[in-house]
């Protein structure tokens, strides 16, 4: 019952707004084209056992085409300077997964 009550102060909460907004963020991915959906499987790799704040940074700094494109060692070091988890597994994924 405590769990409940405290779900139902989420749902009328600032919480709402943020969840909502990314529910809507997540409705247009229906319309982005591959890449776009490629480079958000990218960041769900990298959240993974880490913070999505440093996902961000590796985001931001390797962007879509870096994702697509910059090679192994690119991108273990991309993540390894911005002190993410696991750096050289998370390369191999995001490189394995272009396939």
């Amino acid at each position: 019952m405590k769990l409940i009550n405290e779900i139902n102060k989420l749902k009328n909460s600032e919480i709402k707004n943020k969840v909502n907004a990314r529910l809507k963020e997540f409705s247009e991915f229906q319309n982005k084209d591959n890449k776009e959906w490629f480079a958000e499987l990218c960041f769900c790799l990298l959240t993974a056992n880490s913070k999505a704040r440093t996902a961000i940074q590796i985001h931001k700094k390797l962007g879509t085409k870096g994702f697509l494109e910059a090679d192994l060692k690119a991108i273990t070091e991309c993540i390894k300077k911005n002190k993410h988890r696991f750096h050289n597994t998370k390369a191999k994924f995001i490189v394995g997964a272009r396939k």
